[in-house]
């Protein structure tokens, strides 16, 4: 979802609701980007868990037909040709993203959302790499940041 306001600054704000599991989240926020920068918007990154609603609907995208998932994946890899992205679907597909969003959120107190988002969408999306699901890779990348790991990490559990 992608509601578009403009607040007293006069700058217009871009709320846009993401889950790092979901492939349309990785396109659409590297295709967002330079439309914001175009416009002079800010992108305001709201976590939602797309699992949990999921869930809840009793949807599970493997008992989708393997037609349909052979054409998707098809779709995503045009997609990645045609915007120039190195998007593969990783090895581990889905992953459990609560952490991930929980760890979004705290570096917001560092001003680090938006860098850290990327991080996650490229280590997940173009490395195959699903550790980042796990406290201890969401540590990791944080440092990446310089964000001592002892604040990250009461940051990330803190209720």
């Amino acid at each position: 979802m992608l509601k578009v306001k403009i607040n007293s600054e006069r700058f217009m704000d871009i709320d846009f609701y993401w889950d790092p599991g979901s492939t349309n989240t990785y396109f659409a926020w590297h295709l967002l980007k330079p439309i914001a920068d175009l416009h002079d918007a800010r992108i305001k990154p709201h976590c939602f868990n797309l699992g949990y609603v999921f869930r809840q609907n009793r949807y599970a995208l493997t008992d989708e037909p393997l037609a349909k998932m052979r054409n998707r994946k098809r779709d995503l890899m045009r997609w990645a040709a045609r915007y120039e992205r190195p998007f593969r679907i990783p090895d581990q597909f889905p992953i459990k993203t609560s952490r991930i969003l929980r760890a979004a959120v705290a570096m917001r107190a560092w001003n680090q959302e938006a860098a850290f988002i990327d991080a996650v969408m490229t280590q997940y999306w173009e490395q195959n790499d699903h550790s980042i699901a796990g406290d201890d890779a969401l540590v990791a990348q944080a440092q990446q940041f310089s964000i001592p790991e002892d604040q990250f990490r009461t940051a990330l559990t803190a209720d």
